[in-house]
Formats: structure tokens, sequence, C-alpha cells
């Protein structure tokens, strides 16, 4: 997937961890790997307007679909006015 919605930045371990997984066990080897509890991770990834829920239920759809609707809200606050929205929901269907 190329867009934006699906891009946050990652550190290179993090990105060791995950290799090809799906993200539910991508996110168990990152916890065990590091020690860290789950909620403080899913804290962590909430900084970046990402859903932790659905990262541990590997629902695309939903991370999708929760984000875009974050970021453009974002965008909306950032610019004062509302941002386009055209293909906005489907925009990862292709």
């Amino acid at each position: 997937m190329t867009s934006i919605v699906n891009k946050t930045p990652l550190s290179y371990r993090a990105l060791q961890a995950m290799g090809s997984s799906v993200p539910s066990a991508y996110l168990s080897s990152f916890e065990r790997l590091t020690g860290s509890p789950g909620d403080w991770f899913d804290d962590i990834v909430g900084t970046h307007l990402i859903d932790a829920k659905s990262l541990r239920a590997d629902d695309f759809e939903a991370f999708y679909r929760n984000r875009t609707t974050r970021l453009l809200e974002l965008v909306d606050r950032e610019m004062g006015k509302v941002a386009v929205r055209e293909g906005a929901d489907d925009a990862h269907a292709g």
C-alpha cells in the first residue's frame, strides 16, 4: 500500500521485529523482545494516530478507516478548514 495512511516512522529495531508478519504477531514479538507491556505499546502507536485494537485484530479495513479519519481531522485542524475527502473512503480498495 502506498497511501500515506499506511505510513508511520519506525525504528530499525521495530522493522526487524515486524518482518512480514501480521500485526498481531509482530506486536506480540516486539513486546516479548523489548519487555514492554501491551498497554504501553498501544499508547505509543496511538501517538501515531493508529488504533492498536485494529492492529491486534489484524483488521486492516478498520485500521485504514480509523487512521484516514484521524489524519483528515488533524489536517482540518491545522489548515483551519475542511480538507478534500474525495476518494478517502475507497483509496485503499485498488
